[in-house]
């Protein structure tokens, strides 16, 4: 039975509405302000149960169950156990941190088990053809809902709603797995306006359904390429074409890739050249598929090498090679010929333009190795799975096989005398141990121009890698983990280095207590702690500033307006030590080998700083590296990875180069900091200053690691707050005009995230519309029209919520 009560408070309203199912139901919003999200402690014959915020949106489809239209957005559901429902007699709400209680009452042992259906649901569109939402059902929760978009009745497209939604997350009732992303047909691009009804498998109407959907042709840049105009005008419309997708960016989902790939995967072949690619065949499984994907290239000077007997396929370019004679044959095909090299496993397929493509790549005489993107074919007519690669990664060489599928080499880069040479799946690691780290020699294209069979295991080969290691990672040592998967364990140094590790503070004596007793805890022999003080006047906060001195705590004073850059410049003016760590107050260490995992990797030759894996209280990830380019700026990957998770192709758990990581928690070597002037106390006083930082090492020819193997926890502008006055905002967005201005080349360009994939919503969440920066050249056929890649520089009007830190901590 449920007892509502009279309920009257100046600040709030709401109420307990009764159970459905194991969940118990209400809402509760702030009169004073309406747009806030409250948070709700559920509480149990007098005690605290759990704790959830009022942000959903639920369908009700009872006459027991009634909530009023101010309601809508502001509900929340408390999943209790069954044992709960036994035990406990009386359920109440009240708005936490505050006391005030809800009206309402629920008593289980005499409150029916409520069946009706009550559903959230939502769906959202950001422009483009893209929709995001969620569906649940509290009567079935953990039951995957289809989600259907129709336009007129006419179904348009279906999905899953099995995705990790942060929305359903931060709400707290435990099923964050309820989202999902759907791709419109991509002929619905064409400026009319479509209405686009969403439901379930049920028919349920989804809350937001219908859209008004309107999309722009996503072929302006094409059509304007196609004009007869004088280069000078053709080149400005090209530009402005290329700053509007970065105003407004376009995206669908992986679901949709077939579509994608037949708009955007073929090229106009550059016209064949008389440069000659020999393609080994490695494998006896289905070759035939293979060698009719070759006689199909557009390229006609290539040779295929097959170790196996005569096929029925009759072109005189392909050689079959008996067993006993095939590691004679390679040997003399490589030092004959002055040509390229490359293989294919057998079963698996080019597309027509690959092998013209490749070869164009080395045209540029300093391309020694190229390689390209590729997807897999699943069975039961699932989409295929592209894997779309960052340009050279040396870390992710290391953990995985990029170089593979399409891989090709000239052959000067291939000695005959390698123990491996006759096995063509160790060839990059051979072709690597030639060239070395060379980002010039090692060319990525950035298109799916190789086809995986369904169940092709990647290619390797373990002692190809490890010669290879001793080259270009010395002390890295290949382990078996328990689970049987390799780990990559890196030396440590005959004696660690002196760190320090910088935390400004303002106040907030809860946080800061946190993050230095996890420090503390930091196994790691010669580490100092630098606390510097922004003016705090809270007594708590003084009061242990005051006792961190007994424990070698050193702390400073920075008096006056707050700027981050400045803070921590002047704290490295107190240190000697030959590494600086930046720690932002908010951050708490979770593991104490996390500083010695981060120093191994600066030791590296030519690493200039590191970052570490940063993690919401809630398990998710919040920092996993910086994208350039991401909403039109910048954005941190991984925000939909939980910390468990194995990200786009293990990224999420593997060590790999990016583009810039967070100074919440970054390290580098003292002497590189001081060489490019530390942070910019000018330009960045207080965001992207870490941004900024990070690229000018890159400028330097420094390479910038990202490692999973330092975990810590990240509480993101606990303490300091959002930029949510007018001078905030505005110091906002001078500075990311700054950024944009300094280093657009950059952001509209980020190397370790390719050009195919989506910078709308989280990264690896779905396809570019269209393809940018090398990427679209190619697709248009423009590969080496450089005047079409020109970039306009601006600021990004959709990014003005985005920051690189997600701000630091206080003001």
């Amino acid at each position: 039975m449920t007892q509502v009560l009279s309920f009257h408070h100046k600040n709030y309203e709401g109420a307990v509405l009764g159970r459905s199912g194991n969940f118990l139901i209400g809402w509760a919003r702030n009169l004073s302000r309406p747009d806030e999200i409250i948070t709700i402690n559920l509480i149990g014959d007098d005690q605290w149960i759990a704790t959830t915020r009022a942000a959903l949106t639920l369908q009700l489809e009872s006459l027991q169950l009634i909530m009023p239209a101010e309601a809508h957005g502001h509900a929340f559901a408390f999943k209790i156990q069954p044992q709960d429902w036994q035990s406990i007699a009386r359920f109440e709400a009240c708005v936490a941190n505050d006391g005030h209680r809800l009206a309402g009452v629920v008593f289980s042992h005499h409150d029916p088990h409520n069946a009706a259906r009550v559903l959230s649901t939502q769906v959202e569109n950001y422009d483009g053809l893209r929709l995001w939402g969620w569906a649940w059902d509290m009567l079935d929760p953990d039951v995957t809902q289809t989600i259907y978009a129709y336009e007129a009745g006419r179904l348009l497209a279906e999905c899953s709603a099995d995705q990790y939604c942060a929305e359903l997350e931060n709400t707290g009732c435990g099923y964050a797995y309820h989202g999902f992303s759907l791709t419109l047909p991509m002929e619905l691009a064409n400026s009319c306006v479509h209405q686009i009804h969403v439901t379930t498998a049920h028919g349920q109407i989804l809350n937001g359904s219908p859209l008004s959907v309107v999309v722009p042709p996503v072929t302006l840049t094409t059509w304007v390429n196609a004009l007869v105009l004088p280069q000078q005008e053709r080149s400005f419309l090209t530009a402005l074409m290329q700053r509007y997708s970065l105003h407004v960016p376009l995206s669908m989902d992986f679901s949709g890739y077939r579509n994608w790939l037949d708009r955007f995967g073929s090229v106009n072949s550059s016209p064949c050249t008389a440069t000659s690619i020999t393609c080994v065949i490695a494998g006896d499984d289905d070759v035939e598929t293979t060698l009719d994907s070759l006689i199909s290239q557009a390229h006609p000077h290539w040779t295929a090498l097959v170790c196996s007997a005569s096929s029925s396929l009759k072109d005189t370019r392909i050689h079959h090679v008996t067993p006993t004679k095939w590691l004679e044959h390679i040997r003399t095909a490589i030092s004959q010929g002055d040509g390229i090299f490359s293989f294919i496993i057998a079963g698996d397929t080019l597309p027509t333009d690959a092998l013209s493509s490749v070869v164009a790549a080395f045209d540029n005489p300093l391309v020694q190795i190229a390689f390209t993107d590729c997807d897999q074919i699943l069975a039961d007519g699932q989409s295929p799975h592209p894997w779309f690669k960052p340009d050279w990664d040396p870390d992710l060489f290391l953990a995985q096989t990029p170089l593979h599928h399409l891989f090709a080499t000239r052959a000067c880069n291939l000695p005959i005398q390698s123990p491996y040479i006759a096995e063509a799946n160790a060839w990059p690691w051979i072709a690597v141990q030639s060239v070395g780290d060379n980002p010039e020699a090692i060319y990525h294209i950035p298109r799916v121009l190789y086809h995986r069979r369904n169940g092709a295991a990647s290619p390797a080969h373990i002692d190809a890698q490890h010669s290879c290691d001793a080259i270009l990672a010395p002390g890295l040592h290949r382990t078996v983990a328990d689970h049987g998967e390799i780990r990559l364990v890196w030396e440590s140094p005959v004696k660690w280095p002196t760190v320090s590790l910088i935390i400004p503070t303002r106040d907030h004596f809860e946080l800061l207590q946190r993050c230095i007793e996890s420090l503390l805890k930091t196994d790691y022999p010669n580490m100092e702690i630098i606390v510097i003080d922004n003016d705090s006047v809270e007594p708590d906060a003084l009061a242990y500033l005051d006792h961190v001195k007994s424990k070698g705590v050193n702390v400073i004073q920075h008096p006056g307006p707050f700027n981050f850059s400045a803070i921590n410049n002047r704290a490295v003016q107190h240190t000697k030590a030959t590494l600086i760590g930046f720690i932002n107050n908010d951050i708490e260490a979770i593991d104490s080998g996390w500083l010695k995992a981060m120093v191994r990797h600066l030791l590296r030759p030519n690493v200039g700083a590191v970052g570490a894996k940063l993690l919401w209280p809630n398990g998710m990830v919040q920092h996993a590296g910086v994208v350039l380019g991401l909403h039109g700026l910048v954005g941190h990957t991984g925000n939909n990875w939980h910390k468990d998770d194995f990200g786009y192709f293990g990224y999420n758990q593997i060590t790999r180069s990016a583009s810039a990581v967070t100074a919440a928690c970054l390290l580098c070597k003292r002497e590189d900091y001081l060489s490019v002037n530390g942070l910019d106390e000018i330009d960045f006083p207080v965001n992207f200053n870490d941004v900024d930082f990070c690229l000018k090492l890159r400028s330097m020819g420094k390479r910038i690691v990202w490692t999973p193997e330092a975990q810590l926890m990240h509480a993101e502008s606990a303490s300091r707050g959002s930029d949510d006055t007018a001078q905030r905002r505005g110091r906002l967005a001078r500075e990311k005009n700054r950024l944009m201005q300094k280093w657009h080349q950059w952001i509209n360009d980020d190397p370790f995230y390719n050009p195919n994939l989506n910078l709308d919503a989280y990264c690896y969440a779905g396809l570019a519309i269209s393809p940018r920066g090398r990427a679209a050249l190619q697709s248009s056929g423009n590969m080496n029209d450089r005047e079409d890649s020109i970039e306009f520089a601006g600021p990004a009007e959709r990014n003005l919520n985005c920051t690189s830190k997600t701000d630091q901590q206080y003001s």
